[in-house]
């Protein structure tokens, strides 16, 4: 997976410092994990933009 070509307006958040959350997608999507979180709502973009991030919600599990 070519993570190199990541939407640039995620990319942009990351570097404003305004949102990590994509950071966090981008590093579970490199090492081939499930992201756990209570809010996928957050990792949703990263989704919307074409990659196959796995989320779970643990709240639900």
């Amino acid at each position: 997976m070519n993570l190199s070509l990541i939407d640039t307006d995620i990319w942009i958040d990351i570097l404003r410092g305004e949102d990590t959350d994509p950071l966090i997608a981008a590093t579970a999507l490199h090492h081939q994990l499930v992201l756990v979180s209570a809010n996928v709502a957050h990792y949703q973009r990263v989704v919307q933009v074409g990659y196959s991030l796995r989320l779970e919600n643990w709240r639900e599990a």
